[in-house]
């Protein structure tokens, strides 16, 4: 483990907010701390797992649940952000299988991928793997970049979007989706991926990423169009918590795949009339509760198209 700064302004002067393990997959019982920078307001992971051992974090079942997410209208979403311009050089960064690199070849782009890790067993033609991206591509080659849920996973965020800025032409589009710091599933549910996720992004926090690497926010959405999201459980949630049911107790249940039947049908571990009540009730509510974040762009998760300057 490492203890880190803040990853934008390298202040060592936080706060810690909440302590949180990896819920997700239990691969080990250490709560790592989830700290504010006072200096730039910037969230992160105080304490993390160095870039050695961080591949410990990323079992098989997050590869396959990544891979079961990507349809054919989840690539239409992505593709809808560049639509709009001429076809010309796109490179996808994070692009892990490719998927999107060939939809968006199959649609008369020049499309490349980069990943930061070897894919030993399936290695695709037209991505490059491990190489320091500057010496991956050359400067001003491309028209657009794309980013789908990967700022949150990099270690310096605000270098690797200095990199890209270089990698764009003057004017050059960048869309970059990340997880909403400011939204309810964060802020109450602790819906992160800790510790795969090290940084945390609020509007306000990722406007300001931008613009000190170079480029001006344009068109914000915050719906779950491309990886879906939603308030489901809030009710159950916010129940839990009146009957003196621990957080970690009661996100470790929403997080874990494994236990959500115990989520949505107990409480204190006894089966409830009101718990599986509240869960029919807050199932109807679910798709107004999440039309309304969207509308209020306090959504779970946040896409964002940037002009390169």
């Amino acid at each position: 483990m490492e203890t880190v700064t803040c990853p934008f302004c390298r202040s060592d002067d936080c706060e810690i907010l909440f302590h949180a393990r990896d819920t997700a997959y239990c691969l080990d019982e250490i709560f790592f701390p989830v700290a504010r920078c006072r200096v730039c307001r910037a969230c992160y992971l105080r304490r993390r797992p160095t870039m050695e051992n961080m591949g410990y974090y990323y079992p098989t079942q997050f590869y396959d649940l990544n891979k079961n997410q990507i349809t054919s209208s989840n690539l239409a979403a992505r593709f809808a952000w560049i639509e709009d311009l001429a076809p010309g050089r796109l490179l996808d960064l994070g692009c892990a299988g490719a998927e999107f690199v060939n939809y968006a070849a199959e649609r008369a782009w020049q499309a490349w991928g980069y990943d930061w890790f070897a894919e030993d067993k399936n290695p695709q033609p037209k991505v490059i793997y491990k190489t320091p991206l500057p010496e991956a591509f050359s400067p001003n080659s491309f028209d657009a970049i794309t980013m789908w849920a990967v700022l949150e996973h990099l270690y310096d965020p605000l270098a690797v979007l200095r990199q890209i800025h270089k990698l764009l032409k003057p004017g050059g589009r960048l869309v970059a989706l990340v997880p909403n710091f400011a939204s309810i599933p964060a802020r109450l549910m602790r819906s992160e991926d800790i510790p795969r996720h090290t940084n945390f992004f609020t509007r306000a926090t990722l406007t300001e990423f931008f613009r000190q690497s170079g480029f001006i926010p344009r068109l914000w959405h915050f719906d779950g169009k491309i990886f879906k999201t939603s308030h489901r459980g809030c009710l159950v949630y916010l129940y839990k918590l009146l009957r003196g049911e621990t957080m970690e107790h009661i996100v470790a249940q929403y997080r874990n795949r494994r236990d959500r039947y115990s989520f949505y049908n107990t409480v204190h571990n006894r089966p409830s009339v009101i718990v599986k009540y509240l869960s029919r009730l807050d199932g109807k509510l679910t798709p107004y509760l999440d039309g309304l974040a969207d509308f209020l762009h306090a959504g779970a998760i946040m896409t964002v198209s940037a002009r390169a300057q």
